[in-house]
């Protein structure tokens, strides 16, 4: 019996005591399927931050210091079905945040 391993499609970095988020960190992660950047110290999502990941089903950005999210920090996200922000500092979100998210 054989079992589907989907594990290459998820980047798990949950813990890791990540400040900041490069833009050029996921942008050869096309195929990836579920980003977890939960419990860092993540103060802003920047502009196109995810815009290579086409095929992202799930973001978990909770219990963060997250205080700004760029209107287009979404951007490219289409497939999105999970966006979670919970347990952040977030103050404002302008009106077009998650015009990207279709599903």
């Amino acid at each position: 019996m054989t079992e589907n391993n989907n594990n290459n499609n998820r980047i798990q970095l949950s813990y890791s005591n990540l400040k900041s988020i490069n833009f050029s960190a996921f942008i050869h992660l096309d195929q990836v399927e579920l980003i977890d950047l939960s419990d860092n110290h993540l103060t802003q999502i920047e502009r196109d931050t995810f815009i290579n990941c086409e095929n992202l089903k799930r973001l978990f950005l909770p219990h963060n210091s997250i205080n700004f999210v760029h209107d287009n920090a979404f951007n490219g996200l289409g497939n999105v079905q999970t966006l979670n922000l919970s347990h952040n500092k977030i103050l404002y979100l302008g009106n077009s945040i998650f015009q990207p998210l279709t599903n």
